[in-house]
């Protein structure tokens, strides 16, 4: 894919997009941590706030609704994907569009996208922020293919 042909996804408006794997269980969890750990990713995780190691299961994370989680982790090129745990039927993350500004930054998004949607076996969205129903690109893990849909207005 070229960067001609998507680069209006990640027009800079102020706004994150966000990446999600739906339908998801804490099996699913593990393996997208054992995904991050295995791909050689840079990555810390932070508990409130404050720098801490990164429990070996998720079902520690996801099962500690009273704190703040954040799993910061660089993919290449200066780009960062952020993952908070918010709810074990999806892996949510999110990504600045500041920081995808070429084909460089744009296949190591694809890249992230192709292997995590075929590690899990799923599709793999990015949308508008906190739209899960405004999808921009679809990796779909069966016919190993992306699909991209332009912006709205």
């Amino acid at each position: 894919m070229r960067w001609e042909d998507c680069q209006n996804i990640f027009e800079r408006d102020g706004m994150l997009r966000d990446i999600y794997v739906q339908n998801t269980s804490t099996d699913h969890w593990d393996e997208f941590l054992s995904f991050i750990r295995s791909r050689g990713y840079t990555f810390s995780y932070k508990r409130n706030g404050s720098p801490a190691d990164l429990p070996g299961q998720a079902s520690t994370v996801l099962s500690d609704r009273q704190s703040a989680h954040n799993l910061s982790i660089d993919i290449g090129n200066a780009v960062t994907l952020n993952c908070h745990f918010f709810e074990s039927y999806e892996i949510e993350l999110d990504l600045d569009p500041k920081e995808i500004g070429s084909q460089a930054e744009l296949v190591c998004v694809l890249d992230f996208l192709r292997d995590l949607g075929s590690r899990l076996a799923k599709d793999v969205l990015v949308t508008e922020e906190n739209s899960e129903d405004l999808v921009l690109m679809k990796f779909d893990w069966q016919s190993e293919e992306f699909t991209v849909r332009s912006r709205p207005g």
